[in-house]
């Protein structure tokens, strides 16, 4: 039965949250729904999304005050379109669609899904940490069913007593590897990749401390991402002496990110928090070694000495002796890779994820 499915998220940027709304939204087109697409006015998303032939609506989302302002437009939107779920992906998503939807009334209300992208209010301080804390329990209490994307998320929404686990569910990201890029007949020996936004939940300015850490004959970091940290590192990085080492390629769309990481010799991903962090996954599909906080969404993808290696999140010792050891030894840098992608192809698939959601929705009635 063909369904109307509204995907919702705030934040339209080059990113692990979009390239799971896209790939999302592509798997239901191809097996026969409609899905429409909404996300920040402009955004990557939309022009991404709509360049395939899927439906796009365009908000303010930039802050959360100008979000929440938007309730009654989303909710004549969602009112116009009529669909059968509203699917909203994060929290800057959640409270202006739980607000439309308050408004519509149940009699006319679409379900509910909500999908939790990783838990951020852990990191803030007092007063934030509660407001933020507040607002993931009335997107997830009102929520006819909610997806966590990795089982870290719903241990995080058992001991905060966010959630009733009876209505959720852990529903793993994926992406399709028909949009990777393909490989180069030979990668650049000792090139390392960093992809991300540059800000405090990445641990960014590590990657200098790192890079010192391993001498004189320290690889090159190709680091891939904008965001306010980029500064910083830069000065950090000037000021080490460590100019030669860096290459920054700043934010880029999602297939010139991949395609600079394709060519390099593994990736290195220090956060200090994640969801389920798409990149690493893709990295694993593309055959490289992933060298990652040991954190959990991260731990629930990279296999420690199987495919990968993962280190406390500000172990700068830890990550150089494991990027020495994968570029030393060109072996067991491809057996790490192969290792990686068939854990990728096996355990991450599109279709996998896609059958999970559409099980959701049909729960979440």
């Amino acid at each position: 039965m063909k369904n109307k499915i509204i995907q919702v998220i705030g934040n339209g940027d080059p990113g692990g949250g979009t390239t799971a709304v896209l790939t999302l939204a592509t798997m239901l087109r191809d097996a026969g729904h409609e899905p429409v697409v909404v996300s920040q006015r402009g955004s990557y998303l939309l022009e991404q999304a709509g360049g395939l032939g899927i439906a796009v609506h365009g908000l303010d989302f930039s802050s959360r005050g100008g979000a929440i302002a938007n309730c009654a437009a989303l909710a004549a939107f969602i009112r116009r379109q009529a669909p059968a779920v509203v699917h909203a992906h994060g929290n800057r998503a959640g409270l202006p669609v739980m607000l439309a939807l308050r408004l519509l009334g149940r009699g006319a209300r679409p379900r509910f899904v909500y999908t939790v992208h990783g838990f951020h209010f852990l990191s803030k301080k007092p007063v934030a940490f509660h407001l933020a804390r507040l607002a993931e329990r009335f997107c997830i209490g009102r929520a006819d069913w909610t997806n966590f994307v990795s089982q870290g998320d719903a241990q995080i929404a058992r001991e905060h007593r966010l959630a009733d686990i009876s209505k959720t569910r852990v529903i793993h990201n994926a992406v399709l590897a028909s949009e990777l890029p393909a490989l180069p007949p030979q990668r650049t020996p000792g090139n390392i990749a960093f992809i991300g936004r540059l800000m405090h939940q990445k641990n960014p300015l590590i990657l200098a401390d790192i890079v010192a850490a391993l001498g004189p004959r320290a690889p090159c970091v190709h680091v891939i991402g904008g965001g306010e940290l980029e500064p910083e590192l830069q000065r950090k990085v000037s000021s080490m002496g460590l100019g030669s080492h860096f290459v920054f390629h700043g934010q880029q769309p999602r297939p010139a990110a991949l395609s600079i990481a394709a060519g390099c010799s593994l990736l290195l991903l220090p956060s200090r928090w994640e969801g389920h962090p798409i990149t690493v996954i893709e990295a694993m599909h593309m055959g490289l070694p992933v060298i990652a906080s040991d954190i959990s969404g991260t731990r629930e993808i990279v296999r420690d000495g199987e495919s990968g290696y993962l280190l406390a999140a500000e172990d700068v010792s830890g990550y150089a002796a494991a990027i020495a050891r994968v570029l030393a030894d060109p072996v067991h840098a491809r057996r790490l890779g192969e290792a990686g992608r068939v854990i990728a192809q096996k355990e991450f698939s599109p279709q996998r994820m896609l059958e999970a959601n559409l099980d959701a929705y049909r729960l979440a009635a």
